[in-house]
């Protein structure tokens, strides 16, 4: 239950660096059908990660209000919550590193590679954590 406090802020950071992409794309080459991909990915990392911020948040108060240190002993109404954050989370993570593979290709194919290459590197790095964790 404690990893949700880590999660918090790991997803906080993430929102962050998404919401700043975002922004950035969204005055890149608008004419370029792949920075509105880029700019979508982005938007969607942004919001699913600054709602698995506020969902690990409610998580980790709720464990430490009632000292839980297992799933089953959170209140009741919180429990549903693990599962919109366990699905809004890795959205998140995804998207971001989606965001990441395109936005190279707004520049050129050789940036895009080269991005596409790094984020694909990350979802390999990220799928092995959640099927080690799981």
């Amino acid at each position: 239950v404690a990893v949700y406090e880590g999660i918090s802020s790991l997803a906080a950071v993430l929102g962050g660096f998404a919401v700043a992409a975002l922004t950035v794309l969204l005055t890149a080459s608008p004419e370029k059908r792949v920075a509105s991909w880029a700019s979508g990915a982005s938007a969607f990392a942004a919001g699913s990660l600054i709602a698995a911020t506020f969902l690990s948040a409610i998580i980790s108060t709720d464990a430490g209000k009632r000292n839980a240190t297992t799933f089953g002993e959170l209140t009741p109404d919180v429990i549903p919550l693990l599962t919109y954050q366990g699905v809004l989370f890795p959205l998140g993570l995804y998207a971001l590193l989606l965001s990441l593979g395109l936005c190279g290709w707004i520049r050129s194919k050789r940036t895009g590679i080269a991005t596409t290459v790094a984020a694909l590197t990350g979802a390999i790095g990220v799928t092995a954590g959640f099927v080690a964790t799981a």
